[in-house]
């Protein structure tokens, strides 16, 4: 595989299969994802009426749906493995 010369004193290093249980970020990932979900099915109505004049219906939720992942952000700790991965206030 390296056959040229300045890899001669490489070696290749095989990589343990992914997992998501040992990657704190993807426990992140999943709380805000569930939050984000939350709040989207209590306001559901809003989410789905009519949107202001002059947006699209695609901008009116794209930024309606950024509103709501910044409300669930907004003071929230995330504490995971004992290392404080996020915190906005």
């Amino acid at each position: 595989m390296f056959e040229e010369e300045e890899f001669s004193e490489a070696c290749l290093l095989k990589l343990s299969p992914y997992s998501h249980m040992m990657n704190p970020i993807e426990n992140l990932w999943s709380s805000l994802k569930a939050k984000v979900k939350s709040l989207l099915r209590e306001r559901l109505a809003a989410f789905m009426g009519v949107p202001p004049e002059g947006s699209t219906r695609e901008e009116f939720r794209m930024s309606y749906l950024e509103h709501v992942a910044s409300q669930s952000m907004d003071g929230t700790i995330f504490v995971l493995s004992c290392e404080l991965i996020w915190f906005r206030s």
